[in-house]
């Protein structure tokens, strides 16, 4: 958001931070940049991510390893 004001659109963000996924998207507005795919890397399969991730409009689309793919629900 200050380093690049003029994105106002992401199509594909991937998260992959040991652990702190749910904590990095808790700090970011996925609205606000119109995500359309989240990939979060999910190491131990943490229920947790899928209640957040539906719980700002996502859904779980597939898993591949650790790696849980949301899409909007819009």
């Amino acid at each position: 958001e200050l380093h690049c004001p003029e994105i106002n659109t992401i199509d594909l963000l991937a998260i992959d931070v040991e652990g702190f996924e749910i904590d990095v998207m808790k700090g970011f507005t996925p609205s606000k940049y119109n995500a359309k795919v989240i990939v979060l890397e999910n190491l131990f399969a943490d229920p947790t991510y899928d209640h957040y991730m539906s719980s700002i409009g996502y859904r779980l689309y597939h898993k591949k390893g650790y790696n849980y793919i949301y899409v909007s629900n819009s």
